[in-house]
């Protein structure tokens, strides 16, 4: 070829899509006369500085089309004439592709965009709906006078309400509380009531647990009574607590009153005794025990001899110190058990509750009081007053009833007031005994 090249009527075109497709659209006459390979060389090597054509450049001859890429790295460039035919169906194949392609981007893109506004929409929407829930459950709290926790034992991390900080007497910002923390401001002695009342929940015998027990408040050694609540909401495989939420209220001044109200329905208001209903309280328990161990116990009764004289003499103020002063007297003999078994049953008579102990045992304590009593005179309102007490002693017997063995040590105080006061007896162990009517007997003696 000389260096020359052949005319082919398109001349050179450069890689331009508009111009390729309106060579591909005009008529072409006759066979394809292709490039030998020193004919490529010399195009690419006379066209090499044109702005038309790059490094990777093609260029349109008639029916075929000239192409040449150099690959990145390696010193190789391939060289291709490929029939324009062929090239333009590739070429509208990739187009197609492409404007396909771009549609799919273009709705892949507005799906995506349209997916993000729904879930910004419903993100401010639950959002609000949170917010608004929030509110509530704080209007709630707050009306109640409640606090919240909810505790995540796997993260060992939680929530506690700004109510239950408010409760507790602490600045939010000061403390971060933890659920060890909120367990060791409870009083120690309630802390393992806490502990079971949860364990009890958590084994499945309760649903949820409760129970009241006193914290600590403030910075101050202060404690109130509170009242918790709460149960597991989340388990893990292995049917460990994950999540537990509960409730906390403050009912310190209600325990109060109830903590009083039931001293005074078991106590008697002059003495501070145990009064009769504690004493039936008391005394099932003990028979309950007696029964379950084998084991016996005692009834000692206690009466002050002569005491409507002391009323008639010196008064019933006087009369009500004496009371009081026998009560000192007798819980300052008795051992620290055997105080707490001390009742008045009304007027001036006493009983003592002496589990696993028997007549003898009985008739030693009711001694030791006596003595106790005699060796004391009593000042009251600037008299003095000698005071003698008589005692009756009853062991509980087989197949007995504690009301039974009540009346038996109150048959034995008859006795020994009707042999002279100021003495113990003991009730005999045989069933062959006439109990005379109490009241009567009191009233003759």
């Amino acid at each position: 070829m000389n260096g020359s090249l052949p005319d082919h009527g398109c001349g050179l075109r450069p890689s331009n899509t508009d111009d390729l497709l309106a060579e591909f659209q005009s008529p072409h006459i006759g066979t394809t006369d292709w490039f030998s390979a020193r004919q490529e060389e010399a195009f690419w090597d006379l066209n090499a500085d044109s702005d038309k054509i790059d490094m990777g450049g093609v260029a349109l001859f008639g029916d075929f089309v000239l192409a040449r890429k150099n690959l990145d790295g390696l010193p190789i460039t391939i060289y291709m004439q490929v029939p324009i035919k062929s090239f333009m169906g590739n070429y509208d194949t990739t187009r197609q592709t492409a404007l396909i392609a771009s549609g799919v981007v273009i709705a892949v893109t507005l799906f995506l965009f349209l997916q993000i506004r729904i879930d910004r929409k419903t993100k401010r929407r639950n959002e609000r709906k949170r917010l608004e829930l929030d509110k509530r459950l704080q209007f709630a709290l707050d009306s109640t006078g409640q606090g919240l926790w909810d505790w995540d034992f796997a993260k060992q991390q939680g929530y506690y309400s700004d109510n239950l900080y408010r409760l507790m007497e602490i600045h939010h910002g000061e403390v971060c509380l933890t659920f060890d923390s909120f367990k060791d401001r409870i009083h120690a002695d309630d802390r393992k009531q806490f502990d079971a009342a949860i364990a009890e929940h958590i084994s499945g015998n309760k649903p949820a647990f409760e129970i009241e027990v006193r914290m600590h408040v403030g910075s101050e050694d202060q404690w109130n009574w509170f009242h918790h609540s709460g149960s597991v909401i989340e388990w893990d495989r292995n049917r460990e607590p994950k999540r537990m939420i509960g409730l906390l209220k403050n009912i310190h001044h209600q325990k109060l009153k109830r903590i009083d109200l039931e001293f005074k329905a078991r106590h008697d208001p002059l003495t501070g005794l145990l009064n009769r209903t504690a004493f039936e309280d008391y005394a099932r328990r003990v028979h309950a025990l007696s029964l379950r161990t084998n084991r016996p116990y005692c009834m000692v009764m206690l009466d002050i001899d002569h005491f409507k004289k002391v009323n008639d003499t010196f008064g019933h103020d006087c009369g009500d110190i004496v009371l009081k002063r026998i009560c000192d007297i007798t819980s300052r003999a008795l051992r620290f058990e055997e105080e707490k078994l001390f009742f008045r049953l009304g007027g001036e008579e006493f009983v003592i509750l002496l589990p696993q102990n028997d007549c003898a045992a009985g008739a030693a304590v009711a001694e030791r009081i006596r003595k106790n009593v005699c060796a004391e005179p009593i000042l009251a309102d600037g008299h003095h007053i000698d005071i003698t007490i008589s005692a009756g002693v009853a062991a509980h017997r087989d197949n007995e009833l504690p009301d039974i063995t009540l009346r038996r040590a109150d048959w034995a105080l008859y006795q020994a007031k009707n042999t002279g006061r100021n003495r113990v007896y003991r009730a005999p162990g045989t069933t062959n005994v006439s109990f005379p009517d109490s009241e009567a007997m009191r009233n003759t003696v």
